[in-house]
């Protein structure tokens, strides 16, 4: 795992798993105890479909989400929540 984020920081990227906001900040404290470092961001890309004058559909619009995604189990037959992740 070592080699392949020595790859990654060779390209410029900052490889973010396994890291705490102390690391990421070390000078600020204050500021690094306000960031959830398990939270991510990811493109939401959807909604109703919309369309031209003439038909043709219009490119979706991708929008930027903060947060967290869960994963329920449920028991089909009684409606209970069986498992979370």
């Amino acid at each position: 795992m070592k080699a392949f984020d020595w790859q990654l920081q060779k390209k410029g990227y900052i490889p973010m798993s396994r890291q705490s906001a102390r690391d990421i900040w070390p000078d600020e404290p204050n500021k690094a105890a306000q960031k959830d470092t398990n939270a991510r961001w990811t493109l939401k890309v959807g909604g109703k479909v919309r369309y031209r004058a003439d038909g043709t559909p219009l490119p979706m619009i991708a929008l930027p989400v903060f947060g967290y995604k869960s994963h329920i189990s449920i028991d089909r037959r009684f409606g209970f929540i069986r498992g979370w992740l």
